[in-house]
């Protein structure tokens, strides 16, 4: 397991608020790999990159349900409730968008393996329990006091919480999870002990910017 230290920039720009609607046309320009759909039947595009477009509003997206991975970094979002009718959503990029409810992942499609919800206003980890193939989940420059939720996933081999208000790791003791990369980086945390059953599996942890003074916990 290798311990080690990352140092971040400074939070990103002050942006123009509002937003915009998604239209049809902008889906259809950013839609790629044509692949067939999980019931075999049918040809459908699989992806859409919709970042950067300042978009509060993407209801259009209810009209592609066969979409496996959905890109909307850095837009406007408050709700992903739209894509609520992609039941094949394996793969969400939401990060630097506006979201504030833990409730905002709860009826997202149980089979999504790849979530990233950085950047947001989260007080809390979202809902995740349903999504037991969830393998990679980031959820850095939130508002998190605690990782509760996390620990129940059965899958789970990547978190990064970096930039939050952690000041306990006390919901991994015990934890089930197969963790081979865990950052916490800035922020609050002082006690590893919660970490030790995790030591066999972690490869990667740091935790640089925290009040950590010893790391015997660990060996």
């Amino acid at each position: 397991m290798e311990v080690a230290g990352v140092t971040f920039g400074g939070s990103a720009a002050d942006e123009p608020t509002g937003g915009t609607t998604l239209t049809t046309e902008q889906v259809s320009a950013a839609l790629s790999v044509l692949g067939r759909t999980t019931t075999g039947l049918s040809l459908a595009f699989l992806k859409v990159d919709l970042c950067n477009l300042w978009l509060s509003d993407v209801e259009v997206l209810r009209g592609y349900p066969a979409l496996q991975d959905v890109a909307l970094h850095n837009n406007r979002l408050t709700s992903l409730a739209p894509l609520e009718a992609l039941p094949d959503l394996l793969r969400l990029v939401a990060s630097k968008n506006r979201l504030s409810s833990v409730e905002a992942t709860a009826r997202l499609s149980a089979a999504v393996n790849y979530l990233d919800l950085s950047t947001n206003s989260l007080p809390a980890v979202p809902r995740v329990c349903h999504m037991t193939q969830l393998t990679e989940l980031y959820l850095d420059e939130n508002q998190l006091s605690s990782l509760e939720g996390v620990q129940g996933l059965p899958m789970l081999r990547v978190l990064s919480a970096r930039r939050n208000a952690l000041t306990s790791l006390s919901v991994l003791r015990g934890c089930a999870c197969p963790l081979a990369v865990l950052r916490l980086d800035h922020n609050h945390v002082s006690d590893l002990a919660p970490l030790a059953g995790l030591a066999a599996s972690l490869q990667e942890l740091t935790l640089s910017y925290n009040e950590v003074t010893q790391v015997e916990a660990l060996a």
